[in-house]
This record gives structure tokens, C-alpha cells and sequence, in this order.
């Protein structure tokens, strides 16, 4: 009877600890894509980083505007895109990964540039539709006279940028030349800004309500 007693208690903890939590993204390749290996670098990331607290991630792939309602709601436990109230969650970055963004234009012969975002001033750039509608960046865009078009994926952003319905597109640079390539773009066509916007590291949102084992030690070693 002992030993039964103490399988059994092995066994629900092992059932307990190999549980599949699941992570919110939207389709970014090659970082969050339900068409890529492991469902992009992001998940590989994740999931690398907690194999040995035996932590197991299942994505749940959403249009941007879904994501954020869905973010509005108690139902979910990690995120890759991030909560309308950022603040009220808990953030760990992925700092293997360094993403840098700027913008796209169509290949020019003068230097991609800028000291100030004023010198932009009247275009407009495609940019991913975001829940962070008081963001520094929207902000300093807006304050530049630019004019933001929404879109629910840089792939579409960059086909309004091939039909020259808009200036540029938001981009980070491995995403862009990899969806350029997917649409079958010439790479040469098209001119990624010298001048940085944002370079930062892919970050993961964790809602408090959802108990994840070890998930706080495991954190706190990254």
C-alpha cells in the first residue's frame, strides 16, 4: 500500500508539472508563426529556457485585435503580445534574442536616415495594429506629423508599401527580409533605416491568476 501511495503521488506530480500552459501570439515570422518549425524562434526560446523545470508551452494564435481582447480577460497565462495594462503583469525578457526595428522604404539612392522623426514629417507608415495606443513611439510618430496606417501583419504592411499606398512600414530587420522573401520580394527593392527606433529583447507577458510551477525560480535565473 506504500508503495501505491507514493507512485501514485508521483504520478500526479509528474502529470502536474509536464501540463501544457498556454501562450498567447500573433503571426510575426520567423519569431511567432503557426507555418514555422516549433511555431517560431520565439517558442523555441521559451521553451528552451524552462525544459528543466519540465514547463511545456502550447501556442494560441490570434489576429492582434482578438489578442487584445482576449488579454482583457482572466483567461490566459503567458503572452507574447503584450496586455492593454502592461503594468499590471509581470515581464521576463528571452535575452538570447535582440530584436532591432526601424522602418522599410523602397530602395533609394541617398542614405536611409534621420536625425529627427520630423524630417518624415507627412508620410505614412504602415505599422502593426497595437493595444499600447499611448506608447512613446506612437506618441513621438504622432508628434511628427506622421500618419499611422494599422495593419494586422507586416506582410500586409509591406504589400501597401510595394503598391506605394504607404512610405514605409514598422519593421524589425530579420522579420522583414523574412517575410519579403515569403512574398517573394527582391530583397535589393527595398532599403531598411540606418536609424534605429527600438531595439529591445523578446519579451513574455505572465498573467498573476495562472499558477505556472516554478515559474518565478525559473525567471529569476534568466
Amino acid at each position: 500500500m506504500p508503495f501505491f501511495i507514493a507512485c501514485s503521488i508521483l504520478l500526479l506530480s509528474f502529470t502536474a508539472y509536464s501540463k501544457s500552459f498556454e501562450v498567447i501570439a500573433i503571426e510575426y515570422p520567423p519569431y511567432t508563426s503557426e507555418n514555422e518549425a516549433n511555431n517560431g524562434l520565439s517558442f523555441e526560446a521559451l521553451n528552451e529556457y524552462f525544459k528543466q523545470q519540465a514547463i511545456h508551452f502550447s501556442p494560441l494564435f490570434l489576429p492582434p485585435a482578438r489578442a487584445a481582447l482576449y488579454l482583457s480577460s482572466d483567461r490566459w497565462c503567458l503572452s507574447f503580445y503584450p496586455p492593454i495594462e502592461q503594468k499590471k503583469f509581470p515581464v521576463f525578457d528571452l535575452d538570447d534574442f535582440s530584436i532591432k526595428l526601424g522602418l522599410v522604404r523602397k530602395t533609394q539612392l541617398t542614405p536611409f536616415s534621420w536625425q529627427s522623426l520630423s524630417e518624415l514629417s507627412g508620410r505614412k507608415v504602415a505599422m502593426l495594429r497595437s493595444n499600447e495606443k499611448r506608447s512613446d513611439l506612437i506618441k513621438q510618430f504622432l508628434n511628427a506629423n506622421i500618419e499611422l496606417i494599422n495593419v494586422e501583419s507586416v506582410s500586409q504592411g509591406l504589400q501597401l508599401l510595394e503598391k506605394e499606398r504607404v512610405d514605409y512600414v514598422f519593421s524589425d530587420f530579420a522579420g522583414g527580409q523574412y517575410i519579403m522573401k515569403q512574398l517573394g520580394l527582391h530583397l535589393a527593392d527595398y532599403q531598411f533605416s540606418q536609424t534605429l527606433l527600438l531595439e529591445t529583447n523578446i519579451k513574455v507577458w505572465h498573467n498573476p491568476k495562472c499558477h505556472i510551477p516554478n515559474l518565478h525560480a525559473a525567471i529569476k535565473t534568466l
